[in-house]
């Protein structure tokens, strides 16, 4: 299936540059530490995932240089992914102190809408940092399509991030040296992916569309 090949991409692209993504992945927690570099260090550590599933070399400066770049708008997704996670999680708390069977169709209503609200945020850096226009409103759009468009590609792929992070974290080590990459890397190459299953998808629909009208 399509999502285990992404992840296979992912995984591969990980060994290739593993040394520098662990550097990465270290400064990247650190910087989590300090609250204000957290976002921009997250969407940078995104920057270069994508550069090394694309192919190309990476390097520490080029992270930094990632973090200055998307200082604000990193900042300006954060806020209100912290705040729609946060309201989410304390509606889904909230209906669990009642015992009515409706107030469970509710609860389950919202825990879908957190794993889709997660779904979306797995797409949203990688999309930023690929689109040429780096507006969130636009990087929501996509992550919202690619993300219903895609349920079982996307769920798969959730599944197995959550997998190698809950190994991750059981080793320890392996978390501060790759935690963070373990998910970031699969994300982008799935925003790669999906992007290339699209213009692909359009190429051919535009074809077929040229051969109706000889």
């Amino acid at each position: 299936m399509g999502a285990f090949r992404v992840f296979g991409r992912a995984l591969r692209g990980i060994w290739d540059d593993v040394l520098p993504l662990g550097v990465m992945n270290l400064l990247t927690i650190l910087c989590q530490i300090t609250v204000v570099l957290g976002p921009p260090s997250m969407a940078a550590l995104h920057a270069m995932c994508q550069r090394a599933v694309d192919g190309y070399a990476i390097k520490t400066e080029e992270y930094f240089r990632a973090m200055r770049q998307y200082f604000v708008r990193a900042w300006i997704f954060a806020l209100p992914a912290l705040v729609v996670n946060t309201l989410i999680v304390w509606n889904i708390a909230f209906y669990a102190g009642f015992q009515q069977e409706w107030a469970i169709w509710v609860q389950g209503a919202w825990l879908a809408a957190l794993l889709f609200w997660n779904a979306i945020q797995f797409y949203m850096f990688p999309f930023l940092v690929a689109q040429e226009d780096k507006h969130w409103r636009v990087a929501l759009r996509n992550s919202v399509i690619t993300a219903g468009a895609n349920p079982l590609f996307t769920l798969i792929l959730l599944i197995l991030c959550g997998l190698m992070l809950g190994l991750a974290v059981a080793t320890g080590p392996v978390f501060f040296f790759l935690g963070l990459v373990v998910v970031t890397m699969p994300a982008n190459a799935a925003v790669l992916d999906r992007v290339a299953d699209f213009q692909r998808r359009h190429e051919e629909a535009t074809a077929r569309a040229q051969e109706r009208t000889r």
